[in-house]
């Protein structure tokens, strides 16, 4: 089975390789892959200090990990902080974060590669983030009896630990000295294939999304734009979702303004999502709130969750695409959501906001029209759903602190 694995990784490889031939943005990853870990090794060479590694696929997951990052740099001032991603929009958008010292991509995973990666480091602790599982890395890890966590992890019955073939994935789960999971039903799924070193702590983005409420700065460009009027946001947007609004958005009068922040901000794909509007949008780039325009295209990275501040309710992107995006962001702000109803298993708090009311899935633009249009005719309605969402969030809110008291106790923390 292992060398199924090795196949995968190889033309996996290969696949991006050749895309890289075509692709502007495979090429400028590949070269980023090998030139930010070449860089590491030369910054690190005269490091005397412990090192805690932290890697995250992407940008959602260094998001889920900050937390942890933060208590663990503050309970340890003097440790340095490597981070590695997988893809280039986790990379790209948070190598110079202040709380990280070192930056990089993961190499590719095989045992040279994993075995060179560890070299010259003086690593106290690794955290892999959710969903990442690269059996060298991890094996070379493990070798080294360097303890090892994974965080806001979280399983579903079709993951392939828990399939017959699975034998490699179920490999890695080993290597782990602690997993903590989100819920109850992913450690019975663990526990069922003889993982027992595994506890409930809870999602870390609820600490995340609780530390924006807090921390959020006035973004005077959207509040312009709104003024007096109700803001509806549209987070995370694909074409997709935008089929399923445009009904509605065609036919709202004035007193709403409409937020799009896109998925994907090239112009190329604004102007796909935006061509429907019945009006001509205007930029956030652009720095002109224009206060008589009620479409404000939210054009740039990094505004999106502050943003929310200002939503009187949200629909949320991506589940007709590549996977729901982060709702948890608008919830915490008290803004009900609404999104599709597509692969849905593997985000448990939306299920979880649908069954206590505070969030709707819909598979149709009769559905979401039915559904936004009802929040803006009952307010208080809409009160009611956006309560069960702080109230939501103020109670699912800790996990760091359950992360960093086990750590304490094992010497980690």
């Amino acid at each position: 089975m292992l060398l199924g694995y090795r196949l995968g990784i190889f033309f996996y490889r290969t696949i991006v390789s050749v895309a890289s031939l075509f692709n502007k943005k495979a090429n400028k990853a590949i070269h980023q892959r090998r030139q930010s870990i070449k860089e590491l090794e030369q910054k690190l060479a005269n490091e005397k200090n412990r090192i805690v590694w932290f890697h995250a696929s992407s940008l959602g997951e260094f998001e889920q990990g900050l937390p942890v990052m933060e208590a663990y740099k503050a309970r340890h001032s003097y440790v340095k902080l490597l981070v590695t991603f997988f893809s280039p929009s986790g990379y790209e958008l948070r190598k110079d974060h202040p709380l990280v010292d070192y930056a990089s991509y993961l190499p590719w995973d095989t045992a040279e590669n994993a075995q060179n990666f560890l070299q010259n480091k003086n690593l106290k602790a690794v955290f892999f983030i959710k969903y990442e599982y690269w059996f060298y890395h991890l094996r070379a890890i493990k070798i080294r009896n360097i303890p090892l966590y994974s965080i806001s992890a979280l399983f579903v019955p079709s993951h392939p630990f828990f399939k017959w073939y699975g034998d490699v994935n179920r490999r890695m789960l080993h290597f782990f000295d602690h997993t903590f999971v989100q819920n109850a039903s992913s450690l019975q799924l663990l526990n069922s294939i003889g993982i027992d070193q595994a506890s409930v702590a809870g999602d870390t983005r609820f600490d995340k999304v609780s530390q924006t409420i807090a921390q959020a700065q006035p973004i005077q460009l959207i509040e312009a734009f709104k003024g007096d009027k109700e803001l509806f946001i549209v987070g995370s947007a694909w074409p997709e979702d935008m089929e399923i609004l445009n009904d509605f958005l065609y036919q709202l009068d004035d007193q709403l303004k409409v937020l799009i922040a896109p998925h994907h901000i090239e112009e190329s794909n604004i102007k796909r999502i935006t061509k429907d509007l019945k009006s001509l949008p205007i930029y956030f780039s652009d720095g002109k709130s224009e206060v008589d325009s009620q479409f404000m295209v939210l054009d740039t990275m990094g505004h999106l969750a502050a943003a929310y501040q200002y939503a009187d309710f949200a629909y949320i992107g991506g589940a007709f695409g590549d996977g729901l995006h982060n709702i948890l962001e608008a919830v915490a702000f008290g803004a009900p959501v609404l999104f599709g109803n597509q692969g849905l298993e593997k985000f448990p708090e939306s299920g979880e906001l649908q069954q206590r009311g505070g969030a709707f899935a819909v598979s149709n633009k009769e559905e979401a029209t039915e559904k936004l249009q009802h929040w803006i005719d009952d307010k208080a309605y809409r009160k009611k759903c956006a309560d069960i969402c702080t109230e939501y969030i103020a109670e699912k809110r800790g996990a760091t602190q359950v992360i960093m008291s086990y750590l304490m106790k094992a010497n980690e923390g």
